[in-house]
């Protein structure tokens, strides 16, 4: 017992916290086959090896491991899971949990402005109306004006991301996901753009992407649009994508929108309403659940895609113009001079 316990404590490995590959398959209810896959796949940090073949894991590791554990319980890809913990390293399943949760409650970035105003001193009750769209301004082209301002996209058909090029837009699942579409000669004919400004040099990484999944021959860069040249884009577009990994609002989903254009996004942004009044496809931030998405729409004759976007041209008139904000102010308004009990929290999704 001695010369054990003298051993225990010559082992730098062993510490407080420490634990051997079986005690992390018991704690997290994994096998050790699995708990090895995840580490091939670079999902796990790396264990401290004291000897050749002896390893010490910690409770970085086990809360790192059971993050995994849900992801993929709630059927996320491997490489799905990766791309997330790259760029939202969470310590811990709650932090997970509060990301989605972020993510998918549609009045979430609401409450956040009101806290935010209430840490202000700026005291309750207080009233949101989220942000509107220019229905008058964005409008569908009925001429061939927008063919004419973007002569370099000759006659492609036009799959158009505008944004920031920034690592939160899910240009690594966008990317992939076409290339999957060239791959299969779904996307004859069909040109990916890319519309918007670098963000802290990252349009040279989506660049690579383009180059080795050898798109560069049907995507194009634009840099940053503004006035007629975005609006005369939006119109030349067939379809329109912004695969964001998480949004606030995504105000360029309602500027699609307005122009009558169909739209893929995702469920980190609050857009789920496009499933519900067929106006396009909100879709797990998933490379397969993007390109399936894109191929319904790509599919489709122009006609169909033009019927799809009219619901979103619908919806934005009915429930985004600013006139409807316009009306929607004034109201509140009028609930505050007659000391009325406010309108409920404006959210356009209802």
């Amino acid at each position: 017992m001695e010369a054990k316990e003298a051993a225990r404590k010559d082992d730098p490995g062993e510490g407080k916290g420490a634990m051997r590959m079986r005690q992390v398959a018991n704690q997290s209810g994994l096998s050790v086959s699995t708990i090895k896959f995840y580490m091939s796949k670079g999902l796990l940090p790396a264990p401290r090896k004291v000897k050749p073949n002896v390893a010490y894991y910690d409770e970085d590791f086990l809360r790192r491991l059971l993050i995994v554990k849900t992801m993929r319980e709630e059927g996320l890809s491997i490489a799905s899971i990766k791309s997330i913990l790259e760029k939202y390293p969470f310590r811990k399943v709650s932090e997970w949990e509060q990301f989605k949760s972020n993510a998918r409650d549609k009045e979430a970035y609401q409450r956040e402005e009101a806290e935010n105003l209430e840490r202000m001193g700026i005291p309750s009750p207080i009233a949101m109306n989220p942000h509107g769209v220019d229905a008058d301004y964005y409008r569908p082209a009925h001429d061939l004006s927008p063919f004419q301002q973007w002569p370099e996209l000759g006659q492609w058909r036009v799959a158009l991301f505008l944004s920031r090029l920034s690592r939160e837009k899910g240009l690594d699942l966008l990317i992939p996901a076409f290339a999957d579409l060239a791959r299969e000669g779904f996307a004859h004919g069909w040109a990916l753009v890319l519309a918007g400004p670098d963000d802290r040099g990252y349009e040279s990484v989506v660049r690579k992407m383009v180059s080795e999944h050898r798109l560069n021959d049907r995507v194009f860069f634009t840099g940053m649009l503004q006035g007629a040249r975005k609006l005369s884009l939006y119109q030349r577009a067939d379809v329109f994508v912004l695969p964001s990994y998480s949004e606030n609002f995504g105000l360029v989903v309602a500027e699609a929108m307005a122009c009558g254009k169909p739209v893929v996004t995702t469920t980190g942004t609050p857009w789920s309403i496009l499933n519900k009044i067929h106006a396009g496809h909100c879709v797990k931030p998933e490379r397969h659940a993007i390109a399936h998405a894109l191929r319904h729409l790509m599919g489709l004759s122009a006609t169909d895609r033009a019927a799809i976007g009219q619901k979103g041209r619908i919806y934005a008139l009915k429930k985004l113009s600013w006139e409807v904000k316009g009306r929607q102010l004034q109201e509140l308004f009028q609930a505050i001079v007659k000391q009325e009990p406010l309108p409920h929290l404006y959210d356009h999704r209802k």
